[in-house]
Order: structure tokens, then sequence, then C-alpha cells
């Protein structure tokens, strides 16, 4: 029984990480309707923080909430992780955006 679920839990893994990869909302979708969401966070519990965040932002509002609620703390850890150092990244990105902007227009006036 054990190995049993094991093996579900594995082809479950493999059939998020391709759909996430392929960028197919709709499959990511039915694996969660398929498979509650509890299984599916387990599932999504071994990826990286950026591969969950790209799970969660395929699902709906409110789907992503449930399956938030059954990630596990170290998963939680990593997206907000992720999410913390890609928020960082973004903002310095769009600062040195603007700041470059900002140094042409002076120099064109």
């Amino acid at each position: 029984m054990l190995f049993r679920r094991a093996q579900q839990l594995e082809s479950l893994k493999r059939a998020l990480e391709a759909a996430i990869a392929a960028h197919k909302p709709e499959a990511v979708q039915a694996l969660l309707f398929f498979n509650g969401e509890k299984r599916y966070a387990k599932a999504l519990a071994f990826f990286s923080g950026h591969i969950i965040a790209d799970a969660l932002t395929m699902l709906t509002v409110e789907d992503r909430s449930k399956v938030f609620h059954y990630l596990p703390r170290h998963a939680r850890n990593r997206l907000n992780k992720f999410e913390s150092f890609y928020s960082k990244g973004v903002l310095r990105s769009l600062e040195s955006l603007f700041s470059l902007h900002g140094q042409a227009l002076e120099a064109a006036c």
C-alpha cells in the first residue's frame, strides 16, 4: 500500500512538472481536480520556489488559497524566499531602468 502511494505521488510530480514546463494551465488545474488539494500540495512541496510559484499562478484564486493551505511549511518558506528575491530583483531592475531613462532625458535636454 505504501509503495503504491509513493508511485502515485511520483507520477503526480512528473505530470505536474511536465504541465508546468509546457505552461498548460488546463493540465495543472485538471491535476488538482483529480488529485485533490492535499495530494497536489504534497507533490508541489518537492519543487523549488520558482516552480511552486508558476504552478500556483496557473490556478484560480480560490484553488490557489486551498493548495497554499496544505502546502508544507518548508515549501512555503521556499516560495517566500523566491518571491522576496524576485520582487527585489524586479524592483532593482525597474529602478535602474527609470534612472537610465531619467539620465537619457537629462542628456537630451
